[in-house]
């Protein structure tokens, strides 16, 4: 998203990250955004001539893997990146995705990225389950085990009850 606020452009490369705002002084009013030969960029109308800023493109890469939902291309461009407060949150992005779409291999990649140590143990043990569920013919989202272990991730620890007690686990429960 990109917008002016008088000589300022704000250019925001996660819309789910507004706080991330790359701010840039202008001098002129934005008359539009270009792309051609993998550039991007931002057109100023400064009266006398028209000034282009360039975009970064990998941020914008990313965004494009997020809504195509090809989380590997997602990961290979943060992966290419400097650690920094906008790559952070594009990572934290990138692993709630993951958890949501039952990905945990690289959900817990997201957070050893993220240097959540104890999210990462946690993702390998449950990717583990859902593997064995897997190699017994079981889908993973139908385990009891794996669905019980994800909800409690998600925080949802009722619901991860009354999946443990469905199952007679009441001492897990």
């Amino acid at each position: 998203v990109v917008a002016q606020n008088r000589n300022s452009m704000c250019v925001w490369y996660n819309i789910h990250a507004p706080d991330q705002v790359m701010v840039r002084e202008i001098k002129g009013d934005i008359d539009g955004i270009e792309r051609a030969n993998g550039k991007t960029e931002v057109l100023v109308d400064e009266t006398v001539s028209v000034s282009s800023y360039v975009l970064v493109e990998e941020l914008i890469d990313f965004g494009t893997a997020i809504d195509d939902r090809d989380y590997v291309k997602a990961m290979q461009i943060l992966e290419g990146m400097e650690f920094s407060p906008q790559s952070e949150a594009m990572w934290q992005q990138l692993q709630t995705m993951c958890v949501e779409n039952w990905n945990l291999r690289m959900a817990e990649r997201c957070s050893a990225a993220l240097g959540d140590v104890s999210r990462a143990r946690y993702l390998h043990k449950v990717a583990k389950l859902a593997e064995n569920a897997k190699q017994q013919g079981v889908d993973a989202r139908d385990h009891w085990q794996v669905r019980s272990k994800m909800l409690e991730l998600k925080k949802q620890l009722e619901q991860a009850e009354d999946v443990l007690i469905a199952h007679n686990k009441i001492d897990e429960a």
